[in-house]
């Protein structure tokens, strides 16, 4: 769509949705390569969007956001574009209203190389986990991960490489809780 300074309409990046309870509407949020922030559409039905809009701008080029819930705060992971970045940080943000977003890492989370970041609470220990993709040869594997009790610190502990997970033509992951039955069916 059009509308939008410096915005082709050709891609959409790494997309992904979170529906707001309180909006009663979904924020369906993704990167266009050729531009600076991250974008967002609303859909009460997952069948027709808005006008596309800036959701995020720290005012550089950022991709690759994922949004996880603690308590009342959003937590975005997002992929620093500059030359100087080239990895993980993090903002905050009370609701998932556009430009309510607080970058509170002051440095990167990962290193360098790597991008589409997924995070997710373990049920069984409670802690915070986040993969993340190495791109450029970087690493033999293609996924780092890193553990974290709380998300609000902004301290990751890098585990290193995991060797379970693809490792060839496989980019940016993502986790869905299954019941043990919905489990047994996929198996």
């Amino acid at each position: 769509q059009t509308g939008v300074a410096g915005l082709t309409g050709a891609r959409a990046w790494a997309p992904e949705a979170d529906y707001d309870r309180i909006t009663d509407q979904y924020y369906i949020y993704w990167a266009d390569p050729s531009a600076g922030p991250i974008y967002y559409n609303t859909s009460k039905d997952l069948q027709t969007v808005s006008a596309p809009a800036v959701y995020f701008d720290p005012g550089y080029q950022v991709i690759d956001s994922n949004i996880v819930k603690d308590g009342d705060t959003y937590y975005m992971s997002f992929k620093d574009e500059r030359s100087s970045g080239k990895r993980m940080k993090f903002a905050k943000s009370k609701s998932l209203e556009p430009n309510s977003w607080e970058i509170y890492t002051p440095d990167f989370v990962t290193g360098m190389n790597s991008e589409g970041p997924f995070v997710y609470q373990d049920f069984n220990t409670g802690k915070w986990v986040m993969y993340w993709d190495f791109f450029y040869g970087a690493t033999n594997e293609r996924f780092g991960y890193s553990f974290t009790d709380d998300l609000a610190s902004g301290v990751w502990d890098y585990q290193g490489t995991n060797p379970n997970m693809p490792s060839t033509d496989v980019r940016h992951g993502g986790v869905v809780a299954v019941t043990q039955k919905e489990l047994d069916a996929i198996i």
